[in-house]
């Protein structure tokens, strides 16, 4: 569960009626509540046409004002047609690698011709599109597309602002990272960085947190650059846990190779 998301939903349910469609977040159909919103769980098999199915049936036992995809994608590219079905407008957030191609690590909608198409159908479609940040604004623009720039933000009340609990003074640094282990946030690349700043002297330590995708495979780079004992890999922390973490830290580190709207900063 992506937090500013649930935060989102929190927000809306205080004016707004809200049904989520997850398409696939369990593998059978499922209903249940969420922070005051009625979530329907449409499942792998025939996903398409059992969701534009559940849309309107819902639709007709009381009528939705909009659809609102997050990310583009398949989520798009139900919401488009669920607007065009039910005659109400379609808002799209496009939130991840839908306008990308990172040939090298395998990411990005953007790799094959079908995903390209399906972006271009979706976006021109939608009565509204929004992104969280400036590049991919520009992304967008090269598809005829005029968007928004929207930020999905933080919930203040469960994750308040504070001021640094402490100046550092000569002690080692603390420096945390947040991500699942994967090609995309290119913990590699962070670790590399992290060698160069030992070579150069520099005391620090790293708390790494994130559920590991990879097997294992960056702690073992880990140990052979020889950072095992600056290094700790905490796996996921649920955000009660990951607070504490944060507000130890002097400074959080992202080494992605995308992000369309850094979330973690």
């Amino acid at each position: 569960m992506v937090p500013a998301l649930l935060a989102l939903i929190r927000r809306l349910v205080i004016q707004h009626e809200v049904h989520v469609f997850a398409l696939h977040q369990e593998a059978q159909r499922a209903d249940w509540n969420l922070g005051g919103a009625q979530v329907h769980n449409i499942g792998v098999r025939h996903t398409y046409r059992r969701a534009l199915r559940l849309i309107g049936t819902k639709h007709r036992a009381a009528p939705f004002d909009v659809a609102h995809a997050i990310w583009s994608g398949p989520c798009g590219l139900i919401a488009v047609a669920a607007g065009k079905m039910l005659k109400i407008p379609s808002l799209i957030h496009v939130a991840g690698g839908e306008l990308v191609a990172l040939p090298e690590i395998g990411y990005g909608d953007s790799l094959r011709w079908r995903g390209r198409l399906r972006e271009k159908v979706v976006l021109r479609g939608a009565s509204a599109v929004t992104a969280a940040s400036a590049p991919v604004i520009a992304m967008i623009s090269t598809l005829g597309v005029s968007a928004q720039r929207v930020p999905l933000g933080v919930d203040l009340l469960t994750w308040p602002s504070r001021q640094p609990i402490r100046r550092r003074l000569g002690a080692p640094a603390r420096l945390v990272h947040v991500a699942s282990l994967n090609r995309v946030k290119d913990q590699a690349t962070l670790l590399r960085a992290l060698a160069a700043l030992a070579e150069a002297g520099c005391a620090f330590e790293m708390d790494i947190v994130g559920e590991d995708t990879l097997r294992g495979e960056i702690q073992a780079l880990t140990r052979d650059l020889g950072l095992s004992e600056r290094v700790r890999f905490r796996g996921f922390l649920p955000q009660r846990q990951l607070r504490a973490v944060i507000e130890k830290a002097d400074l959080l580190m992202m080494s992605s190779r995308h992000e369309t709207g850094p979330l973690v900063v």
